[in-house]
């Protein structure tokens, strides 16, 4: 429903339809896999995390995010397996953005700061 929602241009963000996909992916590929309580947390927390990574760029805030909303206890081995999945999800997404790129696909919005303005929003973020 999220994703038609917002395929409709009804702004309800492009983080939710993400997540939703990703962590309904996870669900499945555990169901077919896997078949421990443990192992459920795990994918959802990682699933979470890629959908994050992909929609944003940023991998750590995917983790921290997902760990944050799907974990009812920090489990360290959460925080590797969530961290290298959401890796490999900016990876892939940044690979599939130049490749869009070179095929003359360009974002509807895209955005551009300059390296003081990067500074400037990391002191803001501390």
């Amino acid at each position: 429903g999220t994703s038609l929602a917002l395929g409709a241009g009804i702004p309800i963000g492009r983080e939710g339809p993400f997540i939703h996909l990703a962590a309904g992916l996870a669900a499945v590929i555990r169901k077919q896999c896997f078949k421990s309580a443990i192992s459920k947390r795990r994918l959802l927390c990682a699933g979470a995390a890629v959908g994050i990574a992909a929609c944003m760029g940023t991998a750590i805030g995917g983790t921290l995010f997902s760990i944050e909303v799907t974990s009812i206890t920090f489990v360290v081995s959460y925080y590797w397996s969530t961290f290298s999945s959401a890796i490999c999800a900016f990876v892939i997404n940044a690979f599939l953005q130049q490749e869009l790129k070179a095929l003359g696909i360009v974002p509807l919005f895209s955005t551009k700061f300059k390296e003081v303005e990067m500074g400037e929003f990391t002191i803001l973020d501390l």
